[in-house]
């Protein structure tokens, strides 16, 4: 029986919208492994790949960096993205991460770009007392059709009904785990996971409820695609200078006060004037303002959106590297969480 589950909670469960059993979606993710997926009972779809204008993937070129300092990698072209080596990265799943070698070091980002029609849908999936005393706790079941050697992309957007409810959800394909993830009320970005198909000629995909703590609700999924994509591996270099001085950065920058439209910065004292550039997170365009002594207001904020700042030093006659990325959380989100 899942943790906080009890009879009264079985008996209200009892009566909760059944029918929905037969539809709906599910979404996980936990501790940087993500995955996705929204099953229809009884469906098979077809997610074949099919011919579409290609798009050219580009990456940045070869730079130089003092020991000590990082660099911005830019890939572009895709829809998702995975460097290596992992080390030294701000986020290997991202396109333009921040690299901080200590040795010379040659990225590869592999570029996935989606092709072909792909599943979407979207809808509920009823928590019942039925699934939970049940010995087969399996969400739902459905089967693809698909092409051998191909890679496909699960995608999904879900959250728990229940403010206070949580889950632990499984995915199989063909009877595999590809990932084992938690699931709360309060949302986030998209999660994605890469399934590399070898030989198979059919993706038998299954949902499972490992665990869940809640008052029997649903899980609310607002979008899933489940989509071939094609790969690009490109390559670049970042070589360490160990005898170089640079201008430095502002160390330790963080957020002191945050509210509905304006976020203060800080950082420790410097003998150079800073600039600081934000903007709101998945933006392409920065905004800057120069900032006076070791700290700066940023107004005219959307308490909606999340942003994010970077940090740089002007020397006399050199500037320094951006600082990492600081998250400025929307207040709208923080109230959500409670926090």
């Amino acid at each position: 029986m899942a943790k906080g589950y009890n009879l009264r909670q079985r008996v209200r469960l009892r009566t909760t919208v059944k029918n929905l059993i037969a539809y709906g979606g599910l979404g996980m993710a936990a501790g940087g492994v993500v995955c996705a997926v929204v099953l229809f009972f009884g469906q098979t779809f077809n997610s074949q790949p099919t011919k579409a204008a290609r798009v050219e993937a580009t990456i940045s070129s070869p730079q130089d960096v003092c020991l000590g300092d990082s660099v911005r990698l830019e890939a572009n072209g895709g829809d998702l993205y995975r460097w290596t080596p992992r080390e030294g990265l701000s986020d290997a799943c991202v396109a333009s991460p921040l690299a901080s070698p200590n040795v010379t070091t040659a990225y590869t980002a592999a570029v996935y770009r989606r092709v072909g029609l792909p599943l979407r849908q979207s809808g509920n999936m009823a928590v019942t007392a039925t699934l939970l005393n049940g010995r087969d706790q399996t969400l739902q079941r459905a089967v693809s059709e698909v092409n051998p050697h191909q890679t496909y992309l699960i995608t999904l957007r879900a959250r728990t009904a229940g403010y206070l409810d949580k889950a632990t959800l499984q995915i199989r394909v063909n009877g595999k785990t590809v990932g084992t993830c938690d699931v709360s009320h309060r949302g986030a970005a998209p999660v994605e996971i890469l399934w590399q198909n070898k030989n198979e000629e059919k993706a038998a995909l299954s949902l499972h409820l490992l665990d869940y703590d809640g008052d029997g609700e649903a899980i609310e999924c607002d979008a899933f695609d489940f989509q071939a994509v094609d790969r690009t591996e490109l390559t670049t270099r970042v070589t360490v200078n160990r005898n170089c001085k640079t201008c430095p950065a502002p160390a330790r920058p963080q957020v002191v006060n945050i509210s509905l439209k304006e976020v203060k910065l800080q950082w420790n004292q410097l003998e150079h004037p800073v600039l600081v550039r934000y903007r709101k997170t998945g933006d392409a365009d920065w905004q800057q303002v120069a900032a006076k002594g070791r700290a700066v207001l940023l107004s005219g904020l959307s308490g909606s959106f999340d942003y994010e700042a970077e940090a740089a030093c002007v020397c006399k006659n050199d500037t320094s590297v951006w600082t990492a990325p600081l998250l400025l959380r929307s207040i709208d989100r923080q109230l959500m969480a409670g926090r």
